[in-house]
C-alpha cells in the first residue's frame, strides 16, 4: 500500500467515526500526502503532511487522553487551552493566554460548585481537584470552550468507543460492578492508544499486502506501552484487544 493510500484509509476510518465534517480535513491531508517528499524520515514527513503545530497538539493529546484522571487546575485547564501541562507556569505563557487560563479556571470552580462539572475528590481543596478526561471534555464542550480539533476528535472517538461498549453489554445502569467499570476503562484506553498508533505510525499498522491489521496495531501499543499508559497498562488480553480493534476496521479489511 502506498503512503497516499495509507492516509486515505486512515481518513476514511476517521470520517466514519467522527462524521462527514472531517471530510474536508481528510482531503487536505491526502493532498499534502501526495506532495510530501518521500525521502524524508517519518518525523519530517509527518510535519510536511500535517503541519508542525498540528503534529505537536496531536502527540500532546494522544499522551494525555489515555490517562485515568487529570489534575483539573494544572493539567485539565492547560490542555483545554492547547498548553502542555508539563511546561506550564505563570511565566511560560503570554499575558493573553494567562488571562484565558485564569478565566477558565474560575469558571471551572463555579461549575463544580453548581454540579455542572464532576470532580472525583470534591471534598479536597480546589487546587487538588481531579477529574476524568471525558468529564472535563464534556463540560468544556457544553461551556462552548474553543477546543482544539485534535482534542475534540480524540475525545469523541473515546466516547463513542465507551458508548459502543455499554450498548453491546446490554447494561447501562449506574449500578454496574467495579469489575465491569474497570473492564470498560481498559477498552477505552486500548481504543485511544489504537487511534494514536494509526495516526502516528500508519505504515507500521499494515501487513505486507498493505492492509490494516489489528495485530500490528497491538504490537505497536505494546512497544510504546510506557509512554502511552504511564506504567499502568490496561488489563486486557491480546486476543480481546485485537477483537476490539477489529470492530472498528471497515468490513473487508
Amino acid at each position: 500500500m502506498t503512503e497516499k493510500n495509507i492516509f486515505e484509509k486512515a481518513g476514511r476510518m476517521l470520517i466514519s467515526i467522527f462524521g462527514q465534517s472531517s471530510e474536508s480535513s481528510a482531503r487536505k491531508i491526502y493532498s499534502n500526502a501526495e506532495s510530501a517528499d518521500l525521502s524524508l524520515d517519518m518525523s519530517q514527513r509527518e510535519k510536511a503532511i500535517y503541519g508542525e503545530d498540528k503534529i505537536r497538539l496531536q502527540k500532546l493529546y494522544e499522551k494525555w487522553a489515555v490517562k485515568e484522571t487529570w489534575h483539573l487546575k494544572s493539567q485539565g485547564i492547560p490542555l483545554l487551552l492547547s498548553i502542555d501541562p508539563e511546561i506550564y507556569s505563570d511565566s511560560s505563557v503570554d499575558e493573553a493566554n494567562e488571562q484565558k487560563y485564569q478565566d477558565l479556571w474560575k469558571h471551572a470552580q463555579h461549575c463544580v460548585e453548581q454540579d455542572l462539572l464532576l470532580v472525583l475528590n470534591r471534598e479536597s481543596p480546589v487546587d487538588e481537584w481531579e477529574a476524568k478526561p471525558i468529564d472535563v471534555y464534556k463540560w468544556a464542550a457544553i461551556s462552548r470552550v474553543d477546543l482544539p480539533e485534535q482534542l475534540s476528535n480524540l475525545m469523541e472517538f473515546v466516547m463513542m468507543a465507551v458508548l459502543s461498549t455499554v450498548n453491546s453489554s446490554g447494561d447501562s445502569s449506574a449500578g454496574k460492578s467495579r469489575k465491569e467499570a474497570s473492564y470498560n476503562s481498559d477498552k477505552e484506553h486500548i481504543l485511544g492508544a489504537a487511534l494514536a498508533m494509526l495516526a502516528t505510525y500508519p505504515e507500521q499498522c499494515v501487513n505486507k499486502k498493505g492492509r490494516l491489521r489489528a495485530e500490528k496495531i497491538i504490537s505497536l501499543i505494546n512497544e510504546k506501552e510506557g509512554s502511552l499508559f504511564a506504567g499502568k497498562a490496561p488489563d486486557l488480553s491480546a486476543t480481546a484487544s485485537i477483537d476490539l480493534i477489529n470492530k472498528w476496521i471497515e468490513p473487508g479489511d
